[in-house]
């Protein structure tokens, strides 16, 4: 999955906004999730090439493919309580669904340009969260404050100085008043003879008892008295993770119970599993813990015992908490996209070269020729990579070019000359879920050659180039992968339901 198209989710602390310095509201931000990679082609990537996001990124940015992000913020009234409906605002785990409150979009942040130096922009930079606008203030969200300690203090670690924010990535646009004096990197040169303020000539004014407040009870900092944060006691602390899970659909949810079997099935003591089954998923949704503990061979828990039982389907009260449910329109462009043609001395031609690539590239998809070989090819293709230098999990779709000529093939038999890097090569891409596109008119048998049939609602796809290839951008459009291929859990059977 190109990098520049995929996204993370995620609550971010939630600042106090005060436009007037007096009457303040509470912004919260977050992420949407859109394309993503699961577990297993991430694992492979970051072993054959961990720089891949990285690279991809600025391919796709220096080809004019710009990633963008809408920029928008949830408000909330300043009561002091910092709950909305029911939702804690002080948990760094809590968000509050789009239906609850919609979000308000302030801009679009847009990659435009790739940096120029390297050390210069990207690894001096120094993101803080202490680092705010005036009308901007802080919320006793545990987390925000801990950060607004951390950032600063690694930042001072990395440069060497306290000085980094004066580096010309870090620089304010406008000036600062600070008490940072002399030390590495520092070039201004201060007149007066403290280095503090206020002051009385007499130096710096120790920290009060208060730096060092506990973290209990229910109330909230206030004027700078009472804890950081709150902990309470009675709290629904599965309802987020519940609402969740009824907003999957079907491969959503057999993808999240993968990804526990993967994890707890790493965890060596037993005992920690059953608890984690027990205490943890069984309070999210039973069905969840039973499926989960039956491809662990764990002890399933009593049908019954979890929150929600016995619901032929979960209702889905928040689409907005899964960006590929039902109502929520997906993200259509294509651009970034990368796509694998298979070819050698003997499969794809110029012809099909043609076809493909003023579709492609209307779309701002790159296409990549794959061969046993890099160079000029028999049938007059340059390929510009091979089976040892890349591999399918690079790129989000697998063409096989058409048969120009061949020792084996006649007509639509299916016995085609596929060597098996290229073999190796379609098989792992469709255990992925990626789209397989056979051109030409062996196409179809040369799926069948690969037990393969051909069924679009599988992602396989073949006939001639230019009509084949407009298909697969269709298809392409909603979510890339196609979960139809992957097996699902007997839900009845294990469920009771």
């Amino acid at each position: 999955m190109s990098a520049a198209m995929a996204f993370t989710r995620s609550a971010s602390s939630m600042p106090k906004v005060n436009p007037d310095c007096s009457n303040g509201i509470g912004c919260h931000y977050s992420a949407i999730a859109a394309w993503s990679m699961t577990k297993l082609p991430r694992q492979k990537i970051a072993g054959k090439n961990n720089n891949f996001q990285r690279v991809d990124l600025f391919n796709n940015i220096k080809a004019g493919n710009f990633p963008q992000w809408d920029f928008a913020v949830q408000l909330f009234p300043d009561d002091g309580t910092y709950m909305y409906k029911g939702i804690d605002l002080l948990s760094p785990t809590e968000i509050v669904p789009f239906e609850f409150n919609p979000p308000l979009r302030l801009g679009r942040l847009t990659l435009s340009r790739n940096p120029t130096n390297f050390f210069a922009e990207s690894e001096s930079i120094s993101f803080a969260p202490s680092n705010v606008v005036p009308g901007v203030s802080f919320v006793p969200d545990p987390l925000l404050q801990w950060r607004l300690m951390a950032y600063d203090d690694t930042a001072t670690h990395r440069h060497g100085s306290p000085n980094g924010y004066l580096l010309p990535i870090n620089k304010a646009i406008v000036p600062l008043s600070n008490n940072y004096r002399d030390g590495y990197m520092q070039p201004v040169i201060f007149t007066g003879e403290s280095t503090s303020t206020p002051n009385g000539i007499g130096g710096v004014v120790g920290s009060s008892d208060n730096a060092t407040i506990t973290y209990t009870g229910n109330a909230v900092t206030s004027a700078g008295t009472g804890p950081i944060g709150r902990f309470v006691t009675v709290y629904d602390w599965f309802g987020q993770a519940r609402n969740f899970w009824g907003t999957l659909d079907v491969f959503a949810q057999q993808h999240t119970v993968d990804a526990y079997r993967f994890e707890l099935g790493n965890v060596a003591n037993s005992s920690v599993v059953q608890v984690y089954i027990d205490n943890i998923l069984n309070n999210i949704d039973n069905c969840l813990a039973r499926r989960v503990a039956f491809g662990l061979g764990a002890d399933m828990p009593a049908i019954g015992t979890g929150p929600l039982t016995n619901l032929t389907n979960i209702a889905a009260p928040f689409p907005s908490l899964y960006p590929l449910a039902v109502g929520i329109e997906p993200n259509k462009s294509l651009a970034g996209l990368n796509v694998a043609v298979l070819a050698n001395d003997t499969l794809f031609s110029a012809s099909d070269m043609a076809a493909l690539q003023p579709i492609l590239n209307a779309q701002n998809v790159t296409l990549t020729v794959v061969a046993p070989r890099s160079g000029e090819l028999d049938i007059g293709v340059n390929a510009t990579a091979s089976y040892i230098t890349t591999s399918s999990i690079f790129y989000d779709a697998v063409f096989i070019g058409s048969v120009v000529a061949t020792r084996d093939a006649t007509g639509d038999s299916g016995a085609v000359d596929l060597d098996m890097g290229a073999m190796s090569f379609v098989m792992e891409a469709y255990s992925h879920g990626k789209a397989i596109v056979a051109l030409g008119g062996s196409g179809a048998g040369i799926l069948r050659s690969l037990g393969l049939n051909l069924d679009a609602g599988l992602g396989l796809f073949a006939g001639n180039p230019g009509q084949v290839t407009a298909s697969v951008l269709s298809a392409l459009s909603g979510p890339v992968k196609f979960p139809l291929r992957f097996p699902t859990d007997d839900i009845s059977t294990i469920c009771g339901r």
